[in-house]
């Protein structure tokens, strides 16, 4: 049995476990995203090409994921010259589309944190946490900003968030205030 991370941070790795024997594992780079099929022995970039006009260029990747149900689809968040956006691939990266989302804000300073998740069970919906949290019920094509988990309990400032496991829907979140 392969754990498969369903929720993935700047600087991690996302892995799929597809009908081949191999697995293939994709990297979160400032170069845009890196893939490996041989254990990591070689990493090729994966080409990243979009119709949005602000979104031309090598996309600075700040998290990935893969769905655990259908590795054919791929998430991340990114920016490309100061545009952030969420992007997708249903074929394996061989293509991709982008959806611009007002307020999201992928960093590159060590004080930024980007989450992307996937609910375990109903794949369809994902999470974002960067700057603000967003949620989605159609694999990324709409989002809406989670208000209330952008405040716990008054604190402001989500850093992290997780999703259970086990359970559909529930999302945890941590904040770096006391």
């Amino acid at each position: 049995k392969h754990l498969i991370p369903v929720c993935q941070r700047s600087a991690l790795l996302a892995s799929g476990i597809g009908a081949q024997a191999a697995t293939t594992t994709y990297a979160a780079t400032t170069k845009g995203p890196y893939k490996t099929t041989d254990g990591g022995a070689t990493w090729q970039p994966v080409n990243v090409t979009v119709s949005g006009a602000l979104l031309q260029g090598v996309p600075n990747v700040a998290a990935i994921a893969i769905d655990p149900l259908n590795p054919a689809n791929i998430y991340f968040i990114g920016s490309v010259s100061g545009t952030s956006a969420f992007f997708k691939s249903t074929d394996g990266g061989q293509s991709w589309s982008a959806v611009l989302i007002s307020g999201l804000g992928v960093g590159t300073n060590e004080r930024s944190s980007q989450w992307l998740c996937i609910d375990p069970v109903e794949t369809n919906t994902l999470y974002i946490s960067a700057t603000r949290t967003y949620r989605s019920t159609d694999f990324g094509a709409t989002w809406t900003e989670m208000t209330a988990l952008n405040t716990i309990g008054g604190l402001v400032g989500i850093i992290g968030i997780a999703v259970d496991p086990n359970k559909s829907g529930v999302v945890y979140g941590t904040t770096h205030q006391r």
